[in-house]
Protein backbone atom coordinates (compact mmCIF):
# COMPACT_ATOMS: atom_id res chain seq x y z
CA UNK A 1 0.00 0.00 0.00
CA UNK A 2 2.94 2.14 0.65
CA UNK A 3 4.35 2.15 -2.93
CA UNK A 4 0.28 3.06 -4.05
CA UNK A 5 0.53 6.06 -2.21
CA UNK A 6 4.41 6.81 -3.10
CA UNK A 7 3.11 6.73 -6.82
CA UNK A 8 -0.10 9.11 -6.09
CA UNK A 9 2.67 11.54 -4.78
CA UNK A 10 4.90 11.58 -7.44
CA UNK A 11 1.92 11.50 -9.72
CA UNK A 12 0.87 14.83 -8.39
CA UNK A 13 4.48 16.22 -8.62
CA UNK A 14 4.27 14.89 -12.12
CA UNK A 15 1.31 16.74 -12.77
CA UNK A 16 2.20 19.95 -11.08
CA UNK A 17 6.19 20.12 -13.00
CA UNK A 18 4.14 18.99 -16.47
CA UNK A 19 2.09 21.82 -16.05
CA UNK A 20 4.41 24.17 -15.25
CA UNK A 21 6.73 23.09 -17.97
CA UNK A 22 4.08 23.18 -20.91
CA UNK A 23 2.91 26.95 -19.38
CA UNK A 24 6.20 28.52 -19.31
CA UNK A 25 9.19 26.08 -20.58
CA UNK A 26 12.33 26.57 -18.84
CA UNK A 27 15.66 24.59 -17.95
CA UNK A 28 14.13 23.81 -14.08
CA UNK A 29 10.85 23.39 -14.78
CA UNK A 30 12.41 21.00 -17.44
CA UNK A 31 14.64 19.25 -15.55
CA UNK A 32 11.90 18.62 -12.20
CA UNK A 33 9.39 17.25 -15.24
CA UNK A 34 12.13 14.81 -16.57
CA UNK A 35 13.10 13.78 -12.81
CA UNK A 36 9.65 12.96 -11.93
CA UNK A 37 8.70 11.05 -15.19
CA UNK A 38 11.82 8.38 -14.25
CA UNK A 39 10.79 8.40 -11.06
CA UNK A 40 7.37 7.64 -11.94
CA UNK A 41 8.13 5.17 -14.29
CA UNK A 42 10.24 3.06 -11.61
CA UNK A 43 7.39 3.80 -8.93
CA UNK A 44 5.18 2.21 -12.23
CA UNK A 45 7.36 -0.94 -12.42
CA UNK A 46 7.21 -2.02 -8.63
CA UNK A 47 3.35 -1.16 -8.38
CA UNK A 48 2.85 -3.60 -11.28
CA UNK A 49 5.42 -6.32 -10.14
CA UNK A 50 3.65 -6.20 -6.56
CA UNK A 51 0.04 -6.44 -8.29
CA UNK A 52 1.19 -9.28 -10.31
CA UNK A 53 2.99 -11.76 -8.54
CA UNK A 54 3.55 -10.15 -5.19
CA UNK A 55 0.53 -9.41 -3.72
CA UNK A 56 -1.83 -11.68 -7.13
CA UNK A 57 -3.84 -13.10 -4.34
CA UNK A 58 -5.29 -9.62 -3.06
CA UNK A 59 -7.87 -8.69 -6.03
CA UNK A 60 -8.44 -5.14 -4.16
CA UNK A 61 -4.67 -4.20 -4.76
CA UNK A 62 -5.38 -5.48 -8.30
CA UNK A 63 -7.88 -2.67 -8.85
CA UNK A 64 -6.58 0.16 -6.71
CA UNK A 65 -3.04 -0.23 -8.91
CA UNK A 66 -4.97 0.18 -12.37
CA UNK A 67 -6.54 3.13 -10.77
CA UNK A 68 -3.32 4.91 -9.33
CA UNK A 69 -1.60 3.82 -12.52
CA UNK A 70 -4.53 5.39 -15.03
CA UNK A 71 -3.74 8.65 -12.87
CA UNK A 72 -0.50 9.40 -14.61
CA UNK A 73 -2.40 9.55 -18.15
CA UNK A 74 -4.95 11.75 -16.97
CA UNK A 75 -2.42 13.76 -15.07
CA UNK A 76 -0.71 14.50 -18.39
CA UNK A 77 -3.44 15.25 -20.65
CA UNK A 78 -4.83 17.50 -18.04
CA UNK A 79 -1.70 19.71 -17.60
CA UNK A 80 -1.44 19.98 -21.45
CA UNK A 81 -5.23 21.14 -21.87
CA UNK A 82 -4.67 23.54 -18.74
CA UNK A 83 -1.16 25.33 -19.79
CA UNK A 84 -2.92 26.65 -22.52
CA UNK A 85 -5.40 28.56 -20.20
CA UNK A 86 -2.14 29.41 -17.38
CA UNK A 87 -0.09 30.79 -20.30
CA UNK A 88 -2.86 32.79 -21.46
CA UNK A 89 -2.76 34.01 -17.54
CA UNK A 90 0.95 35.41 -17.42
CA UNK A 91 0.53 36.98 -20.94
CA UNK A 92 -2.14 38.65 -20.02
CA UNK A 93 -0.86 39.30 -16.59
CA UNK A 94 2.74 40.70 -17.60
CA UNK A 95 1.25 42.37 -20.95
CA UNK A 96 0.42 45.80 -19.80
CA UNK A 97 4.61 45.94 -17.99
CA UNK A 98 5.34 44.90 -21.13
CA UNK A 99 3.52 47.94 -22.77
CA UNK A 100 5.62 50.08 -20.84
CA UNK A 101 8.93 48.46 -21.17
CA UNK A 102 7.98 49.35 -25.18
CA UNK A 103 6.58 52.77 -24.60
CA UNK A 104 10.19 54.04 -22.85
CA UNK A 105 11.96 52.15 -25.60
CA UNK A 106 10.41 53.99 -28.22
CA UNK A 107 10.67 57.19 -25.91
CA UNK A 108 14.36 56.89 -25.43
CA UNK A 109 14.08 56.26 -21.38
CA UNK A 110 15.70 52.60 -21.71
CA UNK A 111 18.71 52.32 -24.13
CA UNK A 112 19.39 49.92 -26.43
CA UNK A 113 22.86 48.46 -26.52
CA UNK A 114 23.88 46.34 -29.44
CA UNK A 115 20.22 45.31 -29.66
CA UNK A 116 19.97 44.45 -26.16
CA UNK A 117 18.09 45.92 -23.29
CA UNK A 118 18.51 45.85 -20.09
CA UNK A 119 15.42 46.30 -18.13
CA UNK A 120 14.95 48.49 -15.01
CA UNK A 121 14.77 46.95 -11.63
CA UNK A 122 10.93 47.07 -11.83
CA UNK A 123 10.81 45.02 -15.39
CA UNK A 124 13.06 42.24 -15.16
CA UNK A 125 10.76 40.14 -14.03
CA UNK A 126 9.18 40.41 -17.32
CA UNK A 127 11.52 38.21 -18.87
CA UNK A 128 15.11 36.36 -18.80
CA UNK A 129 16.36 38.34 -21.52
CA UNK A 130 15.31 41.15 -23.64
CA UNK A 131 16.25 42.52 -27.47
CA UNK A 132 14.52 45.50 -29.36
CA UNK A 133 15.69 47.31 -32.70
CA UNK A 134 14.16 49.54 -34.76
CA UNK A 135 13.81 49.82 -38.58
CA UNK A 136 14.87 52.74 -40.67
CA UNK A 137 11.19 53.22 -41.48
CA UNK A 138 11.16 53.77 -37.43
CA UNK A 139 9.21 50.44 -36.72
CA UNK A 140 10.40 48.95 -33.59
CA UNK A 141 10.41 45.42 -32.78
CA UNK A 142 10.90 43.88 -29.04
CA UNK A 143 11.42 40.38 -27.81
CA UNK A 144 10.68 39.49 -24.44
CA UNK A 145 12.07 36.05 -23.90
CA UNK A 146 10.10 34.36 -21.50
CA UNK A 147 10.95 30.58 -21.59
CA UNK A 148 13.28 27.73 -23.25
CA UNK A 149 14.43 24.55 -22.75
CA UNK A 150 16.72 21.72 -23.77
CA UNK A 151 18.13 21.33 -26.72
CA UNK A 152 18.20 25.95 -26.98
CA UNK A 153 14.47 25.96 -28.09
CA UNK A 154 13.23 29.80 -27.11
CA UNK A 155 9.72 31.28 -25.86
CA UNK A 156 9.06 34.93 -26.48
CA UNK A 157 6.86 37.83 -26.64
CA UNK A 158 7.17 39.59 -29.76
CA UNK A 159 5.94 43.47 -29.85
CA UNK A 160 6.22 44.81 -33.93
CA UNK A 161 4.97 48.24 -33.78
CA UNK A 162 4.01 48.28 -37.30
CA UNK A 163 1.85 44.66 -36.55
CA UNK A 164 3.36 42.57 -39.59
CA UNK A 165 5.76 39.38 -39.63
CA UNK A 166 7.94 39.87 -42.65
CA UNK A 167 9.28 36.57 -44.50
CA UNK A 168 12.31 36.85 -42.54
CA UNK A 169 10.92 36.88 -39.10
CA UNK A 170 9.45 34.03 -40.17
CA UNK A 171 12.29 32.24 -40.82
CA UNK A 172 13.29 32.92 -37.16
CA UNK A 173 10.74 32.30 -35.36
CA UNK A 174 8.66 29.24 -37.44
CA UNK A 175 6.27 28.64 -35.04
CA UNK A 176 3.59 31.39 -33.52
CA UNK A 177 0.57 32.98 -33.52
CA UNK A 178 -0.80 36.73 -32.66
CA UNK A 179 -1.78 37.33 -29.46
CA UNK A 180 -3.10 40.86 -30.37
CA UNK A 181 -2.93 44.16 -32.31
CA UNK A 182 1.03 44.38 -32.71
CA UNK A 183 1.82 41.45 -30.36
CA UNK A 184 3.02 37.35 -31.44
CA UNK A 185 3.89 34.41 -29.28
CA UNK A 186 7.14 32.75 -31.05
CA UNK A 187 9.07 29.63 -30.38
CA UNK A 188 12.03 27.78 -32.22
Amino acid sequence: MKWLRFTIVVEAIFFVSALSFFARPNVDSQLIFSLSLLVLVASWCVVLFSALFVRSNQPHYYRKSIAVLLLAPLALLSSVFLSRYLRDYLFYRDLPHMKEVVALIQNGKIPISDGKVILPAKYQSLSYDTHAHHDEDRTYTVIFFVGGGFPVKHLCYRYRSDDIITPEIKRSWPSGFRREKCWFEVWD
